[in-house]
């Protein structure tokens, strides 16, 4: 993770916002005034499986969650395609067939199929489910309840309820207390 690209709240492109909000919100508790602590930030990345130790196992036990679910809306969903009713094994199949035609093999448990598979699922599920609306508001759902859990696992459930979790709010004024914001978050003008 790298800190310095991610302020993208000066743009139009709004999709970024997200990105930064998490990336700001899991990095910012290692800043202090005058440097970054370091061996907090690798303490906190160490990865054990099963785990919820570490905040690395938290964010991936969040991100495991959520993706459960997201998996199990795709398995669930009626497709159509060419007016043709589908399901999900069928686009699974259809799916590993056309990577077969395309690679002459198929590995469907190696990072290289799943990657575009869900891709492909998820483009189904958008435009030929009839799930597509129970989609587009689960990413809703989610994104608002991901950002405060993690703006929770940064400061804690204590500091994020004095913020309403209001995450941007907390982010500028903890920066500005950094002395890494160049702008008063209090100054109205």
């Amino acid at each position: 993770m790298y800190l310095s690209d991610t302020w993208f709240y000066n743009t139009d492109d709004e999709y970024m916002y997200t990105y930064s909000d998490l990336i700001v919100l899991i990095l910012i508790r290692y800043l202090t005034p005058n440097d970054i602590n370091f061996e907090a930030l690798e303490k906190d990345m160490i990865y054990t499986p099963g785990s919820k130790a570490s905040t690395f196992d938290r964010i991936l036990n969040v991100y495991k969650n959520e993706m459960l679910e997201l998996k199990t809306m795709c398995e669930s969903a009626s497709f159509s395609i060419g007016g043709v009713p589908i399901n999900y094994p069928k686009i699974r199949e259809l799916l590993i067939e056309e990577f077969r035609k395309n690679d002459g093999f198929v590995h469907v448990d190696s990072y290289e199929f799943m990657v575009p598979f869900w891709s492909n699922v998820l483009g189904y599920m958008r435009s030929s489910s009839n799930s597509k609306q129970i989609v587009d508001d689960f990413f809703k759902k989610q994104q608002t309840k991901i950002i405060k859990k993690i703006l929770v696992l940064s400061c804690g459930k204590d500091m994020a309820l004095n913020y309403e979790y209001d995450h941007r709010r907390y982010i500028t004024d903890h920066m500005y207390k950094l002395n890494v914001l160049a702008v008063n978050p209090n100054n109205s003008a």
